[in-house]
């Protein structure tokens, strides 16, 4: 992160604004990685400070969106001190106001996988609802990409709803869909085997569901 960072100051320092704010943004999602919280807000917060002072384009937009994203996900697993769900909820909400319907999928993706993991930890049957709409809509847009494995991988989500809403027989189409999938790529695709495994792991738990 410290590279990154020097590199950032460099672009910044340079005028090339946007250079640098991508170098800080993909600074503090590392530092988030590794567990250096406190430094990833802070650098967070610099992300949105810039943009909020820098005039808009396309690009600084969606920096800023992401930026508003690592925020939201930070709140969410309880780095702000006294952080709630609903304060996590409110800033995943103003990033998808920034949403544009040509953005990347990888954006629109990340958007409602962030929303529906919050919905899903708040835990009443209407976020849970909510949670279900996100993860669907992301499936559909990554199919539409032409990436079916990657919405596959919304499937064991999906059931992890379903799950906790009390329908276990969607879960279990779910994931036995999920499984199909997985089963073909696993032998040669680390990620697929680790999907299978967690496909697997919820299949074991829906018994105790039923």
């Amino acid at each position: 992160t410290t590279l990154f960072r020097s590199a950032a100051g460099h672009f910044l320092a340079a005028g090339d604004v946007d250079a640098g704010l991508l170098r800080l943004l993909r600074a503090a999602r590392k530092a988030a990685r590794i567990g250096a919280t406190e430094q990833a807000a802070m650098l967070t917060g610099r992300v949105l400070q810039l943009t909020s002072a820098l005039p808009q384009n396309p690009e600084r937009r969606r920096l800023r969106l992401r930026a508003l994203c690592e925020r939201a996900r930070l709140q969410w697993h309880g780095t702000f001190e006294g952080a709630t769900l609903a304060e996590a909820l409110a800033t995943a909400r103003e990033a998808r106001s920034l949403l544009a319907e040509d953005d990347p999928p990888r954006i629109q993706v990340e958007m409602a996988t962030l929303l529906a993991g919050i919905y899903y930890d708040m835990g009443d049957l209407t976020s849970l609802e909510r949670a279900l709409r996100e993860l669907t809509e992301a499936s559909r847009r990554l199919t539409a990409a032409g990436d079916p494995y990657g919405a596959a991988r919304l499937l064991n989500d999906q059931a992890a709803v379903h799950i906790r809403i009390g329908d276990p027989v969607q879960a279990a189409h779910l994931l036995q869909e999920s499984r199909k999938l997985f089963e073909r790529r696993a032998h040669e695709d680390r990620l697929a085997a680790r999907e299978l495994a967690e496909t697997h792991h919820l299949l074991a738990r829906l018994p105790l569901h039923v």
